[in-house]
């Protein structure tokens, strides 16, 4: 529990110095919204007719449809992902509603252009999809494993295969979507195993933490 709570301070220190970067209202709103999110989502998705969750998620699709090609887009984006993955911890009624308009969007930014930042938050909040929304998730499940597979591939970002792996380990361990992973293994343990391999930078930073 106090590992949790060092962990929370250090985030939220991280939060604050990455919120001083980003003038735009936009930007400056949803990192506001996203520390809120961080500690009040059980609040926010309380199962009443008037839970905040039911404007504030409509909002956040608004902001997911637009395109991170700015660097103020990409921050607005990012911090709205974050709501999202909070949000999804609980999987409340409102965030249970908008699974299926979640997705699409959560998978486009995953896929897109936007900071390597913005595309391992996106990993994030499928693979919670993944987690806690089976139902929603399973009639993508095709396009979700060739997308994860090409996430292993060699130059894509450390940062967004870390999280590629995470879907891996969650998909595996859901009894309703193991069927359409099992195809898939063939071509994931290569693609694991290569990975495995630690680079040049990797063994010089090891043997730094030895001595």
């Amino acid at each position: 529990k106090a590992k949790r709570k060092t962990q929370k301070k250090k985030r939220k220190r991280k939060h604050r110095k990455e919120g001083m970067k980003h003038r735009g209202v936009a930007a400056g709103v949803l990192y506001a919204l996203a520390l809120v999110f961080e500690d009040q989502h059980r609040v926010l998705d309380d199962g009443t007719p008037s839970a905040p969750l039911t404007y504030l998620l409509p909002a956040l699709l608004r902001v997911l449809d637009a395109p991170a090609a700015t660097p103020l887009a990409d921050s607005a984006c990012l911090y709205a992902l974050q709501c999202v993955h909070y949000a999804l911890g609980d999987y409340g009624p409102c965030v249970a509603a908008q699974s299926g308009a979640l997705l699409p969007r959560c998978c486009r930014h995953a896929a897109g252009t936007g900071s390597v930042r913005v595309r391992q938050a996106a990993c994030q909040c499928v693979c919670a999809l993944v987690l806690r929304a089976e139902a929603a998730v399973a009639p993508a499940m095709d396009d979700l494993v060739r997308f994860f597979l090409a996430a292993l591939g060699s130059g894509v970002p450390d940062e967004v295969c870390v999280e590629a792996c995470r879907f891996w380990r969650v998909a595996c361990h859901s009894d309703a979507l193991q069927a359409k992973v099992a195809p898939a293994l063939p071509q994931l343990l290569p693609l694991l195993l290569a990975r495995m391999v630690f680079s040049s930078d990797e063994i010089a930073a090891l043997r730094a933490d030895e001595q």
